[in-house]
């Protein structure tokens, strides 16, 4: 594989790269350093593709190595993320219904009540704790859990329900 052909399918599958790095960094700025490295690596290593396997694969696994590297040469803690866990992860990341599945979870996220997002937002964007969201939105502690509870299955079966539709 030429290198332009190696460029365009670490663009096409940037966002799957970049949630397997985070998984295991768990750090923004780590997991941009990881792929950079990522990205020499598949450069440098353009030719030892094999094209009868997945690109997606290959650059997974290389990610993987890049991003424990990367922390070991940090002394970085990796044992919040135990191997089989991430085998799961990257065999589901590299699963070709990624994209549809990240495109249903948007479309699902519109639906929901502009206060509900910034619910949402405040919970995994900003990664405030349950209590946090609660002073917040004037409720109880365990009123937001439910909350929070009620969404993450509304958007789950409305995710459900557009895969379904699509296949």
């Amino acid at each position: 594989m030429n290198k332009e052909d190696i460029v365009g399918e670490f663009v096409k599958c940037h966002s799957r790269l970049w949630a397997m790095a985070h998984a295991i960094t768990r750090d923004h700025h780590l997991t941009e350093d990881v792929l950079q490295n990522v990205s020499l690596v598949l450069l440098n290593k353009a030719e030892q593709f094999d094209e009868s396997r997945s690109f997606v694969a290959w650059a997974l696994g290389i990610t993987r190595l890049q991003a424990f590297k990367l922390l070991d040469k940090r002394s970085r803690d990796t044992s919040h993320i135990d191997k089989l866990s991430l085998d799961t992860l990257e065999s589901t990341i590299s699963d070709n219904k990624h994209e549809e599945r990240l495109l249903a979870m948007k479309s699902c996220l519109k639906k929901i009540s502009h206060e509900n997002f910034q619910i949402m937002q405040m919970k995994y964007v900003n990664k405030q704790s349950a209590r946090e969201i609660a002073v917040k939105i004037e409720r109880t502690e365990t009123g937001t859990h439910s909350l929070l509870q009620r969404l993450r299955c509304k958007v789950h079966r409305c995710i459900l329900q557009h895969l379904a539709e699509e296949s």
